[in-house]
This record gives structure tokens, C-alpha cells and sequence, in this order.
């Protein structure tokens, strides 16, 4: 698991049952991949967004427009959580992954399936 918190990457992982962490600038980390992948064309921007909701009920899966609705006019309580945003680079064979893993096609954002520009 990632958190970004005072502009620090921490990767947190479970061994043997026991949470440890590790903590290193992330900033730094994201510039030397971005910097690698600089010469791979074109790149998009994987970004992460957590938000926190309180409700009388469970929360069952809604979609974005409804938790929308519920924590600005509704019953639903709702906070955005750090990191708000984390803009990550990708690029190549990379930015398909991400493109496809969310069931879009590369071509919406002029890539062919090997992420150079069409």
C-alpha cells in the first residue's frame, strides 16, 4: 500500500503479520521515473483521489454523481482524505496498462497499443 503524507512516499507492507513502514522522498522518486520515461512520448496522468463517507447506512458501491449529491445535498457526510491528489507520469506500454485496466481504449488519448502517439 502507498500513502503520500509532507511529501513523503510511504510503502507500508505485512510480514509474518506485523505492519512495518518505509519511507522515502517521493518526489524524488516519481521525478527519476518520469525522467527515465521522459523519451517515450507522449504521457498521461494516473491520479488518485481518496474521499471518506459517513451515512446512516453502508455504503454500497454508488457511482460518482450519487456520492456527489448525497454528501453535498444529502444525508452523507463526506471528506476528501490526503494524499488528495497524486499525479503520477506514465508513459509507453505503461499508460496502456493503466488505460486498459480501466476499460477504456488507448486511442481516446492518441496512443496506439504499444503507448507511442497515432
Amino acid at each position: 500500500m502507498l500513502c503520500v503524507k509532507n511529501d513523503f512516499l510511504i510503502l507500508i507492507y505485512t510480514y509474518k503479520n506485523k505492519c512495518s513502514m518505509k519511507k522515502q522522498k517521493y518526489v524524488k522518486t516519481f521525478e527519476k521515473h518520469n525522467k527515465l520515461n521522459e523519451n517515450n512520448g507522449k504521457a498521461i496522468y494516473r491520479t488518485i483521489i481518496q474521499y471518506e463517507i459517513l451515512s446512516d447506512e453502508p455504503y454500497d458501491d454508488e457511482d460518482l454523481e450519487t456520492i456527489s449529491n448525497e454528501t453535498y445535498d444529502g444525508n452523507w457526510s463526506g471528506l476528501m482524505l490526503e494524499p488528495k491528489i497524486l499525479n503520477q507520469k506514465l508513459f509507453g506500454k505503461e499508460a496502456v496498462k493503466a488505460i486498459n485496466s480501466q476499460g477504456s481504449d488507448s486511442e481516446f488519448f492518441g496512443l496506439d497499443d504499444n503507448g507511442n502517439e497515432i
